[in-house]
C-alpha cells in the first residue's frame, strides 16, 4: 500500500491506496473511495466497471484543474467540444414574400 495525498485532502488525515476497493455487503456491491462508499450495485462486475470510470472522471478533472488538457477546441482530442452540424434551418421553407 501506498499513501497518496492531493491538494484538497486534509493534510493531517492518511489516505492508503488499497488492492481491492470493491466489497459485498448485504445484498449489494459498493466501491471504497475517498469520498466514501458507493453503491449498491447489481454485481461485482458493474461495481468494478464503475469504480474504473470513477477513477477515469478523478483523472481527467484533475488534468482540467491543472490545464493539461485544453477546452479552447484547438486540440483534437476527446476533451474538445465538437463542432455544431451545420444545418441551413430555413431550406425548404415556404417563401413569405
Amino acid at each position: 500500500m501506498s499513501d497518496d495525498v492531493r491538494q484538497s485532502d486534509d493534510k493531517k488525515k492518511r489516505y492508503f491506496r488499497s488492492d481491492d476497493r470493491v466489497f459485498r455487503q448485504g445484498d449489494g456491491w459498493y466501491y471504497s473511495a475517498r469520498e466514501g462508499d458507493r453503491g449498491p450495485f447489481a454485481n461485482e462486475h458493474v461495481a468494478r466497471a464503475e469504480l474504473e470510470r470513477f477513477i477515469q472522471e478523478q483523472k481527467d478533472l484533475g488534468a482540467l484543474k491543472s490545464g493539461k488538457i485544453s477546452t479552447s477546441g484547438d486540440r483534437e482530442d476527446r476533451y474538445s467540444p465538437r463542432p455544431k452540424p451545420r444545418v441551413d434551418i430555413w431550406k425548404g421553407l415556404p417563401d413569405t414574400d
